[in-house]
Formats: structure tokens, sequence, C-alpha cells
């Protein structure tokens, strides 16, 4: 599993892809997969019991919780 940047937090049960990559600040809950190169950005938050297929992008400030989200999709 990738290592995440000091300044984000993910939560040991989450899930994280390949190639994926998670900005500081942002926060990543319980019970989450994140499919292989995804592009999480600074601050964004991932909440609990959330899937993200592979190369979602999730913006600056976004917030997604309990979804499903396609591969490629463009969030924020």
């Amino acid at each position: 599993m990738p290592q995440p940047p000091d300044q984000c937090i993910v939560h040991p049960r989450a899930q994280i892809g390949q190639g994926t990559t998670i900005g500081p600040h942002a926060m990543v809950g319980p019970y989450v997969r994140i499919g292989a190169n995804c592009r999480i950005a600074d601050g964004a938050s991932i909440g609990a019991h959330t899937v993200l297929s592979q190369g979602v992008i999730v913006r600056e400030g976004a917030r997604v919780t309990r979804s499903v989200v396609d591969a490629g999709s463009y969030l924020g």
C-alpha cells in the first residue's frame, strides 16, 4: 500500500490503491476503498463506507461520504 503524506490522516481500515496520491490535510475514513491511480487533493475528505473506483479525482476541499463513485469521475 502506498504511504500517504505525513500531513494527511488515513484510517488504518482504509484501502488505498496503487498509484493513488493523497494531498496534505486530506482525510480518509474507515471502511473506505480507493482504487488505483486516484488523486485526493489537499483538504479533501473521504468519509466512511465510500468506494472510489480507479482514476477518480477529488478536488481541494471536496467531501464525499457513503458513496460509490464510478471510474474516471471528477468530484469538486
